[in-house]
């Protein structure tokens, strides 16, 4: 017999969004509920190309960030009447 083990998390359970600059593996951390600019480069200097090639994609980001906070507080207040959940699989040992 074969079990499959999932992570499921609620949008609520989401503690951080971090920016990992490729280059040095530099982190920078925020909080989902306090919006904040969308940096453009990594603190230790690295540049990080947000749309020179894919011009869509800073908005993406931005639009994805903005909504995360938006939805949680929305799931908060039970506004919709149901909940975003997010399945992961468990990670291999």
């Amino acid at each position: 017999m074969t079990f499959e083990r999932k992570i499921v998390v609620g949008l609520e359970d989401i503690k951080a969004v971090s920016f990992a600059c490729e280059q040095c593996q530099f982190k920078l951390t925020m909080s989902p509920d306090d919006v904040k600019k969308i940096p453009e480069n990594c603190p230790s200097g690295h540049e990080w190309y947000f749309g020179q090639d894919e011009p869509h994609v800073v908005p993406a980001i931005k639009n994805f960030y903005i909504a995360l906070a938006k939805l949680r507080m929305q799931s908060e207040r039970k506004a919709a009447g149901f909940r975003i959940l997010l399945e992961f699989d468990e990670p291999k040992a």
